[in-house]
């Protein structure tokens, strides 16, 4: 027998698609399992996003100033590292940019409840809101 019999024989080329089948299969079942982690993890951040920019709100509304929930310091600083691994998890720059200016405005309300300008930080909280619903649009965008 010759070599192209044997290659071309029915046992070999059935073992060969078979070998070749498993392969692709495998690397098809990765890297859909890949996709579904990424979602997961984005999934995730989002609803920590979401979960740090709440507490934020209740720190810079309400007049306890950190006596029975978690503190500016800690809120801000879960804020700012939730919107920096947003910056890596999501393929559109702006989430991780938009969550951070919000973080910055918010810093500013918090300046301005601790000087007692009310009136401003009203205002900054109107624009605070609007960018938020922006960067939480943004965000669910790309989770679709």
């Amino acid at each position: 027998m010759r070599l192209w019999e044997i290659v071309n024989s029915p046992i070999a080329l059935t073992v060969t698609s078979f070998v070749f089948g498993g392969l692709m299969v495998s690397w098809l079942s990765a890297r859909w399992q890949q996709r579904a982690q990424l979602h997961e993890l984005r999934v995730a951040n989002a609803r920590d996003m979401l979960t740090a920019y709440q507490d934020y709100i209740r720190v810079i509304r309400g007049r306890t100033m950190g006596l029975n929930g978690p503190t500016f310091d800690t809120v801000h600083a879960q804020l700012l590292a939730t919107a920096k691994v947003a910056s890596f998890l999501f393929a559109n720059a702006e989430v991780g940019a938009s969550w951070q200016s919000i973080a910055g405005k918010l810093a500013a309300i918090h300046d301005c409840r601790l000087r007692e300008q009310d009136d401003r930080a009203k205002r900054l909280l109107k624009e605070v809101y609007k960018a938020a619903d922006q960067a939480m649009s943004l965000m669910f965008k790309e989770l679709r």
